[in-house]
């Protein structure tokens, strides 16, 4: 991951992209999510009931998914339910970045972790073998993209 904070404009991110492309080659994939949840293994989401993040609603309680680096192509995801499963009311952006610093550490000890927060509620859905395996009790959307993992071995 290369992280890029506080673009805000269009030209601003075609910029970092063209420094980007210059240093590493061509960008096969861009990810516009957040926040950051976690640097160097820190949470750097604040405990702080003002804070805010676009429109992610920090605050609410919500059906979470933290996408983490926790090595050269090895990645944590942790997903969590939300209000619309029984028994659970989901979590903050604080609270998922705390739990993330946390398990992180079992794959990182070293601390050389990054994690964003991906899109939440009913769009946070797992897959594993044909089979979602969070949330089950959500509602369902139908979304247009997907971050996929596959293994050659069989």
């Amino acid at each position: 991951f290369h992280v890029q904070k506080d673009l805000k404009k269009k030209e601003q991110v075609e910029e970092v992209l063209t420094q980007l492309e210059k240093q590493y080659g061509r960008i096969i994939n861009a990810f516009t999510f957040g926040p950051l949840l976690v640097e160097n293994g820190v949470c750097v989401v604040p405990d702080d009931a003002k804070y805010t993040y676009f429109n992610v609603g920090a605050q609410v309680h919500a059906q979470r998914i933290s996408f983490t680096q926790v090595g050269r192509l090895e990645y944590l995801i942790i997903a969590t339910e939300g209000p619309d499963n029984k028994n659970s009311r989901g979590m903050t952006l604080y609270e998922i970045a705390k739990t993330t610093e946390g398990e992180a550490k079992a794959y990182a000890p070293d601390g050389n972790c990054i994690s964003y927060n991906l899109d939440g509620g009913s769009s946070s859905t797992v897959i594993f073998n044909n089979k979602k395996i969070n949330a089950p009790g959500a509602k369902s959307r139908t979304i247009n993209d997907i971050i996929y993992f596959a293994t050659l071995v069989k």
